[in-house]
């Protein structure tokens, strides 16, 4: 037997998802303001420059909106990398209490304060989409396989998302890049010309792809040893073994070390696939409950 579907939609449980969504939400804001400054306004300058070739002042726009985005760059990375652990820490909340684990402050550093929840609740309804987060738990099953299910939806609906944004985030760049040494080509093919107008707007629009592209490999590591300790546990279940607690709370403890690094993913892009992502987490559930049975 296990209380996961009952408390995960209990108002001091679930208030921690509020917080956690508040906090990854406040990173995606400063993180669109990054790609807005080094990447939208560079290609709508670029645009311009295509447009009215003889128009210096455009050029040098372009120019210095370029320098203004990688002087910005490390200042946004510093405040959205402080909300995304923050965000990871209400999250480990939300799952520690759910599946009962303690607070590993070694792993996790300090529990944030419930004046902290509070705060980051405040004036903010708690979302439908937030109830029954975790989805075809039932009450009846037992309470490791109910948490290990859990996990196991935890970490392959976050691959699937980055499987899908990477390719996404591909095509922009190239398409955005080669757009913009165009641009410079058609205003002058001199070297001078596509250094200046060319190579360093294109530069903010590079190392965008090169951090997405980075981190989405760094997340995938994090994610393959997430994989392998749930999928032994996994064999483990399939053959009426015991899962042992102390590996469900090693897998939790992985799943917060790879959530405070993990690229954030765009909301509009997270809604447009949750759907599919769920029934997809809701099928997994239902295809090991019944090979376990067997």
């Amino acid at each position: 037997m296990n209380t996961i579907a009952k408390k995960q939609n209990e108002k001091t449980t679930i208030e921690y998802l509020v917080a956690a969504r508040r906090l990854y939400s406040m990173a995606k804001c400063l993180r669109g303001i990054k790609v807005f400054l080094g990447v939208i306004i560079i290609a709508f300058l670029a645009y311009l420059q295509l447009r009215y070739p003889e128009n210096e002042n455009v050029s040098y726009a372009l120019v210095m909106a370029s320098v203004l985005a990688l002087i910005a760059e490390p200042v946004l990375d510093c405040r959205i990398s402080a909300y995304k652990v923050q965000g990871a820490k209400m999250q480990q909340c939300f799952d520690n209490d759910l599946f009962g684990f303690s607070w590993n402050e070694s792993v996790c550093g300090k529990r944030p304060t419930e004046d902290k929840v509070v705060d980051y609740c405040k004036g903010k309804p708690i979302k439908k989409k937030l109830y029954d987060w975790y989805k075809g738990i039932e009450a009846d099953m037992d309470e490791d396989l109910a948490v290990l299910l859990c996990q196991n939806q935890s970490g392959s609906y976050d691959r699937r998302l980055r499987e899908w944004y990477i390719v996404l985030c591909f095509l922009c760049a190239v398409v955005l890049v080669v757009g913009v040494i165009y641009t410079a080509l058609k205003k002058d093919a001199t070297l001078y010309t596509i250094l200046v107008y060319g190579v360093v707007p294109a530069t903010p629009i590079i190392n965008w792809f090169i951090a997405v592209f980075s981190s989405y490999f760094n997340d995938k590591e994090d994610l393959d040893h997430l994989d392998d300790a749930i999928y032994q546990e996994m064999k483990r279940a399939e053959a009426s073994q015991l899962i042992g607690k102390q590996v469900l709370e090693r897998i939790q403890n992985l799943m917060f070390m790879h959530r405070k690094v993990a690229y954030l993913i765009p909301d509009l892009f997270y809604s447009i696939l949750r759907r599919n992502s769920e029934n997809r987490a809701a099928a997994t559930v239902e295809r090991i409950l019944a090979r376990q049975k067997k």
